[in-house]
């Protein structure tokens, strides 16, 4: 049997393998390209001031102090290691979810096609139950003819016996004629 190279999971890992460099392409990228750099400048302070509220309701502290600015160049590198991470997590769980559908998906087929083997064999089953079925009520048929020949034969006889019995009762000098083979003296029968 062929075994053929599961091309989806090699697409995988190498999208994994090379999450990471084009994340650090993005890092240095910020720095340089104006549009990006502004963007990560904006993202950085935002993470900054969501960390440190964080760490002032875990401290219990008052959360209504002004919470300093990072450094232009700071909130860069924080904004372009957010963006840079976001793009490994994304891209690792996009195969993730991606391969978990394909499972579902695969396991799907798989009971579609045991329910479409149960279904067959029900169907058979089904198909041999009607078969048998049919042979025993032409079995029973069968018996209820040969049952009605042996009550109609049994009826036959007795009204036979009858007539016969009726004769003999009627003409008592009648005599039962016996077969050429049969001699009815009991002298012939020492022979």
């Amino acid at each position: 049997m062929a075994h053929f190279v599961p091309l989806g999971k090699l697409l995988a890992v190498g999208l994994k393998l090379l999450a990471k460099p084009v994340a650090s392409v993005i890092k240095g990228q910020a720095k340089t390209h104006p549009m990006l750099h502004d963007s990560c400048a904006t993202l950085g302070q935002g993470v900054h001031k969501l960390v440190v509220r964080i760490f002032r309701l875990a401290r219990d502290e008052e959360g209504g102090g002004l919470i300093k600015a990072l450094p232009h160049e700071r909130a860069v590198e924080r904004g372009a290691e957010l963006v840079g991470e976001l793009f490994v997590v994304s891209v690792v769980g996009g195969v993730t979810i991606s391969e978990v559908i394909k499972a579902g998906r695969e396991r799907a087929e798989l009971e579609a096609k045991k329910e479409a083997k149960r279904d067959e064999k029900m169907r058979l089953q089904l198909q041999h139950d009607e078969a048998f079925l049919s042979r025993i009520v032409a079995l029973e048929e069968s018996m209820r003819r040969v049952d009605s020949e042996i009550a109609c034969l049994s009826a036959a006889l007795v009204q036979q016996q009858q007539s016969t019995a009726a004769a003999d009762t009627a003409d008592p000098t009648a005599t039962t004629l016996a077969p050429d083979h049969v001699r009815l003296d009991p002298d012939s029968q020492s022979q």
